[in-house]
């Protein structure tokens, strides 16, 4: 699981300042600022060289830090990032004010604006480092579903953080009753409080948190104490169902435009038809999907990991941009996948390392919210093997940040 984030970030813009101090504790208030560290101690340096360089004092003597950096119980500087030589921030996210002086939650390295293009291309090199605030946390050992439909952190009744209701309507009616799908599946997402046809809860429940905290989202065939014609027919096609599943979006707490959107995930079940997915999409503020744009961090399908991004005008005039990881296919294992969307171009990361990335041409117009979802079959994945069952996708957190100095 999670343990919060393990370094105090010091984060400047070549300013000539003195901050001194030494603190402790996960959450502690320093002055004004609140900073989020495991329960360590770590000590901030005193900025006296006019290079924009740290001048550390310790008992071990004075070392030299560039920045941004972060300081070791050891007493040591490391540089931030995988590629030291990269330079501090990117162009468009120089920072100024307030937020210069303050430690950024995350950095991340980023491409040159000028190498992106107008489709999603691999990520061949990154040139700088971008800072990010935290602006959303949920840890999924928190979770709970209260009322059979409603997800909350901590059981607080009126602190809706998640959604179980499907996501091809929105808002979202918490007492919508019926199929929900899309995309002929061959899964309906369901929840405790899903009646079907017959006007009574069913009682079905595919969220559960295993002995580690984290959250299972199981995707089984359908309980044959429940009939096919109890459970509905595909809105669309008439088809019945073969399996139930989940979904969950944070339409009811959260959304954002531009900022980095990560997820730590593994979908240690899998098989044919299986079709895991960590995305966000808009509210139908500037229309219906896909005027709404839709943004895929994560689509498992044949063993294949793919980042997408969908939009257009219509139904009928969607477009899309995506492409595969090459190389890539420990789905067995926990990693994170994010995407940072910013006015210039949408960079999409596998454990913080950059891979794909196409240039932002108002292709997503509105704010975002987050979905999780564990689909089997349909016009994609194809049908599913019934001896492949149950299918299965583990979560730690969902995070989200915004963009310093923006």
């Amino acid at each position: 699981m999670s343990t919060g984030h393990q370094f105090t970030k010091i984060v400047l813009a070549g300013l000539a300042i003195t901050v001194a101090f030494t603190v402790g504790g996960y959450g502690v208030d320093v002055g004004e600022q609140s900073v989020r560290r495991e329960a360590n101690t770590y000590t901030r340096h005193s900025l006296t060289e006019a290079d924009g360089t740290f001048a550390k004092t310790s008992e071990v003597g004075q070392t030299r830090c560039s920045v941004p950096v972060f300081v070791t119980r050891e007493n040591e500087c490391s540089e931030y990032g995988r590629n030291p030589s990269l330079s501090t921030f990117a162009s468009t996210t120089a920072l100024s004010g307030t937020d210069a002086v303050e430690p950024a939650d995350l950095l991340l390295d980023v491409p040159d604006i000028a190498s992106v293009s107008d489709e999603m291309s691999p990520v061949d090199a990154v040139t700088a480092r971008i800072a990010l605030r935290e602006t959303f946390n949920y840890d999924f050992s928190d979770f709970s579903i209260e009322n059979g439909r409603t997800v909350n952190g901590n059981s607080v009744s009126d602190d809706l953080v998640w959604s179980t209701v499907a996501f091809r309507n929105f808002p979202p009616d918490n007492n919508a009753r019926g199929p929900r799908t899309n995309n002929n599946q061959e899964s309906l997402t369901v929840d405790p409080l899903f009646a079907g046809t017959t006007g009574v809860p069913l009682g079905l429940n595919p969220f559960s948190v295993n002995a580690e905290g984290n959250l299972v989202i199981t995707a089984s065939a359908r309980p044959a104490e429940i009939s096919a014609a109890e459970l509905g027919t595909h809105e669309d096609t008439g088809q019945e169902f073969t399996v139930v599943s989940g979904a969950l979006t944070s339409w009811p707490s959260f959304k954002q435009r531009y900022g980095y959107f990560e997820f730590r995930a593994r979908m240690p079940n899998r098989g044919q038809g299986s079709w895991p997915a960590l995305w966000m999409r808009g509210d139908n503020t500037s229309g219906q999907w896909p005027k709404t744009g839709e943004i895929d961090i994560l689509e498992v399908v044949d063993e294949k990991l793919y980042q997408v991004i969908h939009y257009g005008e219509s139904v009928k005039l969607r477009e899309n941009s995506g492409r595969a990881l090459s190389g890539f296919d420990d789905f067995d294992n926990f990693h994170s996948y994010g995407v940072l969307w910013t006015e210039d171009y949408l960079v999409f990361y596998v454990d913080q390392k950059a891979v794909h990335a196409i240039k932002n041409t108002g292709q997503i117009p509105d704010e975002q919210f987050m979905l999780i979802t564990l689909q089997v079959g349909g016009n994609w994945p194809g049908s599913h093997d019934p001896s492949d069952l149950p299918f299965t996708m583990e979560l730690d957190y969902a995070r989200a940040y915004s963009i310093m100095g923006r």
